[in-house]
């Protein structure tokens, strides 16, 4: 009897009231100069869990997998080889100065629990020259309603 009682109890829990862990802000894409820096914030809800770590790597535009740093639950940050530039701020915000022609590609970032769960992120990071210029066009849209407003140029990434 009771088995048969727990069983979809503990059914109905795991349906309605286990959050589990996610990014609740992530990065998208950076773009950056040689020389400038690259900020990358993910924040993220560990669901009840508890923090256990958090992996930051790299993947060059060659494939090139490398570990950029390690947290551990304490917020002690291990730096790895390849990555003196790199630095930590809690939660969760990598940061590249001075950024490198070899930090373009792909930046990871996982955070594991304590309950053996872990979620991933990642963001590209496209080095530009200093003098590029990025042309865009910005439409403001409220309701129906769309109003242009022109184009804008980005000059420098600093």
């Amino acid at each position: 009897m009771i088995n048969s009682f727990l069983l979809p109890f503990s059914f109905l829990a795991a349906v309605f009231g286990v959050v589990s862990l996610e990014f609740t802000q992530t990065p998208g894409d950076v773009y950056g100069i040689v020389g400038g820096r690259a900020v990358m914030v993910w924040e993220y809800d560990l669901g009840g869990g508890d923090l256990l770590g958090i992996r930051f790597n790299h993947i060059d535009k060659d494939g090139q997998f490398s570990i950029i740093l390690d947290v551990d639950a304490d917020g002690n940050v291990s730096p790895r080889p390849g990555f003196p530039h790199a630095s930590f701020t809690p939660p969760a915000t990598l940061t590249l100065n001075p950024l490198q022609d070899l930090d373009e590609g792909e930046v990871g970032c996982t955070i594991y629990t304590t309950r053996g769960e872990s979620v991933s992120d990642s963001a590209s990071v496209t080095i530009v020259a200093a003098n590029d210029q990025k042309d865009f066009m910005i439409t403001l849209k409220v309701s129906d309603n769309e109003v242009e407003c022109g184009q804008q140029t980005i000059i420098d990434f600093r």
